[in-house]
């Protein structure tokens, strides 16, 4: 909402333009958007109240003076009058209340829109060929072609609406960026330059079915403020040549390193996700979901700057992470193969013990805050390497947390039990992927998994063919059993690492995968043992898996040293949740 000072002219029209004379009054006006439904009746679509505007006059200027038209030149056909200015779609079967309706004429149509607020503007024009697509007049040989010009510029030259569609009385929807200078005023011109055909049945000249105006969005950067305009054109119209990842709610996209396009976003490099179209109930929240989301802040996850959700667009826009996930630092995973060390293929980015355990810390804390710290309390429902992200440098890699939040807001509904399973296999725990229980212990298991995962350099699941997939946790329970869980450590790190809070970390795995979500530990308590300010021991009672080994701790152990294996008959109540998981999916 904003003050404008209005002044009346001679004909009581008033007007935005200084000196026209007359009075000056204060008005507030509701909002600076514009919609009209040209050529047709009053309709609401897309949440929006489109005015009607069906007059067959040569110049009008709309009741509350905020917009108008003029119209000039004279039809090719002979026939041909002013009330062929408003075109109707006889299609009976054609639905769209935008594209029903037209309005053309021959040479020059010009709309106005009048007291705008100054600032950037997105300008959405509508186009149906409805008038050229008869059989029985062979209307639908003939081809309209016209330049469209915004405030003086043009932005299409010999445009041709059913060729642009492929057919006839099919929309075609154009988005441009307009500013509104000091008078206040946008200008729409649509111009017929002679071209297309001029049979003697022509109705030649311009159309458009609808037009929208509305505020351009301005997404706050650290750097700076961006228009969605700079977004598209920085991912070079979200190009699959600037994909750098992709998952279950849509593509990520990285903003091109081309100096001018970088320069549109304040020389900063961000992560475009581009979503799958939300349901009908989350387009209506997603701009307040969003704004909430965005204001969640801690060093462990990735920050959201904000998004855009509009007809077939919908992204958000991250902070950039220049390592990508743990997932592609661990291991590549190749299809259908086994856990076959010699065919993992191994990114050059080094994870050293001490590097590991801070990643583990690191996505603890930032499940931590937000399953407890947070005033959301949000569930992230899909915790698993590819969505733990790595900044900074080899030597001080910082783990945080993405995808937070997003099932929230592209899915309906939030309650406790779901009826959509959002997460991946091998991560989901029982109660959530059988009977859709969904509550902050599900992440507390997917975490377990990834504690594995961690730790052993492993996925947690692969697969060849004609073979069961080879879970990690199947791995991790006979390991267990035969009281050598130690030997899940990922050869990779050859001996150099601290026995003792190795096996810290893989108890509190087995702990976390319990498959009873009260004997899982809330992350508080996950946090605590990890900074080794609680033993699992205190935690949980009793050891769940065998750690009584005497070997030294602190030092690189040598090649020549044996672990003792001392064997336990504490079954994994873990693994037979996998193995009731895997039978469900059979």
């Amino acid at each position: 909402m904003f003050i404008i000072l209005l002044a009346f002219n001679s004909k009581g029209r008033y007007s935005c333009q200084s000196g026209v004379i007359a009075v000056l009054i204060l008005i507030l006006l509701a909002d600076d958007s514009l919609y009209i439904n040209c050529g047709g009746e009053p309709a609401h679509t897309n949440g929006n109240d489109y005015v009607g505007d069906d007059e067959t006059k040569s110049y009008y200027v709309s009741s509350q003076s905020n917009w108008a038209y003029s119209c000039s030149g004279s039809f090719v056909s002979k026939t041909a009058n002013s009330s062929d200015y408003v075109k109707n779609n006889t299609d009976e079967n054609y639905n769209d209340d935008l594209d029903v309706t037209a309005r053309i004429c021959p040479v020059s149509l010009k709309y106005y829109g009048f007291c705008l607020r100054q600032g950037k503007y997105v300008v959405t024009l509508h186009f149906a060929e409805i008038v050229y697509s008869e059989r029985e007049d062979h209307s639908i040989l003939d081809e309209r072609v016209f330049d469209v010009y915004i405030q003086d510029d043009r932005v299409l030259e010999n445009f041709n609406p059913k060729a642009v569609a492929g057919t006839t009385k099919k929309q075609v929807i154009c988005d441009y960026s307009a500013s509104v200078k000091e008078d206040h005023t946008l200008r729409i011109h649509l111009y017929w330059a002679g071209k297309g055909s001029l049979s003697s049945t022509a109705t030649n000249g311009p159309l458009i079915s609808a037009i929208s105006v509305t505020p351009e969005k301005r997404i706050e950067l650290p750097s700076g403020p961006v228009s969605v305009r700079q977004i598209i054109d920085a991912t070079h119209n979200f190009n699959t040549k600037m994909e750098i990842g992709r998952g279950g709610f849509g593509r990520v996209y990285k903003n091109s390193t081309l100096a001018w396009l970088q320069a549109q976003l304040h020389g900063q490099i961000v992560a475009v996700k581009k979503l799958s179209t939300p349901s009908k109930q989350k387009l209506q929240e997603f701009n307040t979901e969003v704004h909430t989301l965005s204001s969640l802040k801690h060093e462990n996850l990735v920050q959201l700057y904000g998004g855009y959700s509009g007809k077939e667009l919908h992204f958000l826009i991250y902070e950039y992470m220049e390592h990508k996930s743990i997932a592609e630092a661990l291991f590549v995973r190749h299809a259908n193969l086994l856990l076959d060390r010699q065919s993992e293929t191994r990114s050059p980015l080094k994870l050293h013990w001490k590097t590991r355990r801070e990643i583990c810390l690191g996505i603890a804390k930032g499940l931590k805050y937000l399953h407890e710290e947070s005033r959301l309390k949000i569930v992230h429902r899909d915790i698993k390497a590819q969505n733990i992200l790595l900044g900074g440098t080899d030597g001080n890699l910082k783990a945080k947390i993405s995808d937070f939040g997003l099932a929230m807001l592209c899915e309906e509904g939030n309650e406790n039990l779901v009826s959509r399973i959002a997460g991946t296999n091998g991560y989901l725990a029982p109660e959530y992927a059988m009977r859709g229980i969904l509550s902050q212990k599900a992440d507390v298991y997917s975490f377990g998994v990834l504690l594995l995962e961690i730790l052993s350099g492993r996925s947690n699941a692969v697969s060849r063919p004609a073979q069961e997939t080879v879970f990690l946790l199947d791995t991790a329970y006979v390991y267990n059993k035969e009281g050598r869980l130690a030997d899940l450590v990922d050869k990779d790190l050859s001996s150099c690492y601290d026995f003792t809070e190795a096996m810290r970390i893989l108890n509190l795995a087995m702990m976390c995968t319990s498959q009873t979500p009260t004997l899982r530990p809330t992350m508080s308590e996950v946090v605590s043992v990890l900074q080794d300010e609680k033993t699992v021991e205190q935690v949980f009672g009793t050891p769940p898996i065998d750690s009584s080994s005497t070997i030294m701790t602190g030092a690189c152990l040598t090649p020549s040293a044996e672990i003792s294996s001392i064997s336990t008959e504490v079954p994994s109540s873990a693994f037979t949740s996998y193995f009731m998981i895997k039978e469900n999916q059979k």
